[in-house]
């Protein structure tokens, strides 16, 4: 399990790792101290970390919020901890306010890269909302419906506000028996 600490609004992060045998509650070992920080990928924010595993079988753990978008490192398959590789952007948002939270989703052929842009947690004026661009290979490039890279802050909107639901995202996406579920918080 990645988890991340951070100091608020700025780039001084880093990223843990816990372990455990069963995933039960209680049963998570930290393995000593941060596997990643934000001087491991300079500029870089190290926050909101998700794995994911490629048509290979090769491990990838993508992280990143604001200061410069959504990056992408390889690690061990073993251990799950970065293996010193460079981290590559896949996604970035000019307009200043934000994108984070991401997760990488492999289906039929492709990778398709979801994350949450704009501002989170302010209540009924939040502006958050999901967006999604897919891709052939892990490492991008992630393209909108539209044609636009997401390193070009491009993005197609999947969820924004509506009703009463406000400022969706923090997304997961799995494939339970039957179907494909979008997991999020507003």
């Amino acid at each position: 399990m990645y988890y991340a600490a951070s100091t608020f609004g700025s780039s001084n992060s880093a990223i843990g790792l816990a372990v455990s045998s069963t995933g039960a509650p209680g049963s998570f070992v930290d393995s000593g101290g941060p596997i990643y920080t934000s001087a491991d990928c300079p500029g870089s924010n190290a926050i909101d970390p998700s794995s994911v595993v490629d048509a290979s079988g090769n491990a990838w753990m993508v992280f990143g919020s604001w200061s410069s978008g959504i990056q992408i490192v390889p690690v061990n398959n073993n251990t799950g901890i970065p293996t010193g590789a460079a981290c590559q952007q896949v996604a970035f948002h000019p307009s200043g306010t934000g994108i984070e939270g991401s997760y990488i989703y492999p289906h039929g052929g492709y990778y398709y890269l979801f994350a949450s842009i704009d501002t989170c947690c302010q209540g009924v004026s939040s502006t958050y909302r999901i967006i999604v661009g897919r891709a052939t290979s892990i490492t991008g490039p992630y393209i909108d419906r539209g044609g636009v890279a997401l390193t070009d802050g491009g993005g197609t909107i999947l969820l924004s506000a509506h009703g009463n639901i406000n400022g969706p995202g923090g997304e997961t996406v799995f494939t339970d028996e039957s179907n494909t579920v979008l997991v999020y918080h507003y």
